[in-house]
């Protein structure tokens, strides 16, 4: 399970790219911050009917966590199952997402409750 991100320079960088996406809003984090908290960062694509995006070679996933083992798939399991899976997940991503909390500076690392 992954957080979606970008590799950017600055925020001046972020706000560009956020310019030529779908996304309305970001956080910033450093590489370091977020492995230092554990996550795994990997290069991925993303793509759009078969095209990648723009900024799709800046893109990486932040590993929050590996999908519950001995379910199905997310989009075979029923209404309440996959809401049992976000609750069950909850407290990870929150965690994860709080490094890219906009109210804290690039150098800055925020408390992980």
């Amino acid at each position: 399970m992954c957080v979606s991100a970008f590799i950017v320079i600055d925020e001046a960088d972020a706000v560009a790219i956020l310019a030529d996406t779908v996304w309305d809003h970001y956080g910033l984090a450093t590489a370091g911050t977020l492995r230092r908290a554990g996550y795994q960062i990997i290069g991925t694509d993303i793509e759009d009917e078969g095209e990648l995006i723009p900024h799709s070679d800046r893109h990486v996933d932040v590993v929050v966590c590996s999908y519950p083992e001995a379910l199905a798939l997310y989009d075979q399991l029923s209404r309440a199952e996959r809401r049992a899976v976000r609750e069950r997940l909850a407290l990870p991503y929150e965690r994860a997402l709080r490094l890219f909390d906009p109210r804290h500076g690039l150098n800055q690392e925020p408390e992980v409750p």
